[in-house]
C-alpha cells in the first residue's frame, strides 16, 4: 500500500528558489519546512567563505524536533547552480 501527498509552494519559498536558481544567488542554503501542507522557507544561510563553512552554520540551524529539507549549493564561482536536496 502506498499513500501519496500533494503539497503547495508558498510564494516566498518560489520567489527565493527562482531567485538562487538563476545564477543570481547569494545563499548557500535554503532550509525548507511543511505548515499546513505548504512547502514554506524557514531560514537561509548566505555564501560563507567556503562550502564547509556553510554547511557549518547551517548544522547550527537543525533541529531534533522538526523535519526540514534542505536546498545546499555545491557549486560556488560559477553561473551554475546546483542545489540539492538533504532530507
Amino acid at each position: 500500500m502506498s499513500h501519496a501527498a500533494t503539497f503547495e509552494l508558498s510564494e516566498e519559498l518560489a520567489a527565493q528558489f527562482a531567485k538562487e536558481s538563476s545564477g543570481d544567488g547569494t545563499l548557500a542554503c535554503i532550509l525548507v519546512s511543511i505548515h499546513d501542507e505548504v512547502f514554506t522557507l524557514s531560514a537561509t544561510v548566505p555564501l560563507g567563505a567556503s562550502a564547509e563553512a556553510d554547511f557549518e552554520a547551517t548544522k547550527r540551524l537543525l533541529s531534533e524536533d522538526e523535519a526540514t529539507y534542505l536546498l545546499f549549493r555545491l557549486l560556488r564561482g560559477t553561473s551554475n547552480c546546483i542545489l540539492t536536496l538533504l532530507t
